[in-house]
């Protein structure tokens, strides 16, 4: 009878090159090369940021009694938006697309265009009375 000897393959591509007999690892160019930070616009991380305000607070007003990590596992298992997906957008540190906020908007009983609003800060009360705004007034009060 032949003896016949087998070649064991390992099944992970790219881990092990059986006819060398050595292992190697494939590394893929892109890989190799690090990536650059993006540099987002004012009102790129402005928009992020409202998103988000609007997001926690819809967030809390469907789950007022539950602590923001359950709160998300809760929207996961009902819109299968990922936990991170999830905890990225409300931290703003990534923008959510249309379909993740529809999904999210729907789940939560709001629109995407709740979730997209803008915040209006409420008006500071010194702002009228800055120094620079007094004088322009007397300057107009007085006329020309």
């Amino acid at each position: 009878m032949d003896s016949v000897t087998s070649v064991i393959i390992d099944p992970c591509m790219g881990q092990r090159n059986p006819h060398l007999g050595r292992p190697t690892r494939y590394v893929p160019e892109v890989a190799r090369t690090p990536k650059a930070p993006k540099i987002l616009s004012h009102a790129a991380r402005t928009a992020r940021e409202q998103i988000a305000h609007n997001l926690s607070r819809a967030i809390e007003g469907r789950y007022p009694d539950l602590a923001k990590s359950a709160a998300y596992r809760k929207i996961e298992k009902a819109t299968g938006i990922s936990l991170s997906t999830v905890q990225r957008t409300v931290d703003a540190d990534t923008g959510a697309t249309v379909d993740t906020l529809a999904d999210l908007a729907h789940h939560l009983g709001t629109t995407v265009q709740a979730l997209t609003a803008q915040i209006q800060p409420p008006p500071s009360p010194s702002s009228d009375s800055s120094p620079a705004l007094l004088s322009l007034r007397r300057r107009r009060a007085r006329g020309p």
